[in-house]
């Protein structure tokens, strides 16, 4: 998905909050191509500079429009979190945190993206 479709939809979903709203916003990016599936294909894993464009740009739409509040708003990735990646996704400039999706349900898999935070 191009940069310009997530700032569209970003801007789209923020357009009746104020930045009252805001001050307990998380955003989660999660590319379409980067979902796993529910029979375990993932089209492809992303790293972080699949997403360095990205959330900046998210950054960007929700200062411009909140100023310091927008600064706060927490930016999450999501996309196939695994435990091998989970450590790569945080050091990402601008990842707040990990929105995990299908690796959840199964709590060994959880339990090492949980352990592979320690940074």
């Amino acid at each position: 998905m191009s940069r310009k479709v997530v700032v569209e939809q970003v801007e789209a979903a923020l357009d009746e909050l104020a930045a009252d709203d805001v001050h307990d916003l998380t955003i989660a990016y999660e590319p379409v191509w980067a979902i796993n599936h529910h029979d375990g294909h993932v089209v492809h894993h992303a790293v972080p500079a699949d997403f360095k464009t990205i959330l900046p740009a998210i950054r960007n739409v929700l200062e411009d429009r909140y100023g310091a509040a927008g600064a706060k708003v927490r930016l999450l990735y999501g996309g196939s979190v695994e435990p091998d990646h989970t450590k790569a996704y945080l050091e990402a400039p601008l990842v707040n945190g990990l929105l995990v999706g299908t690796a959840s349900l199964n709590p060994a898999d959880f339990a090492k993206i949980v352990a592979s935070t320690s940074l």
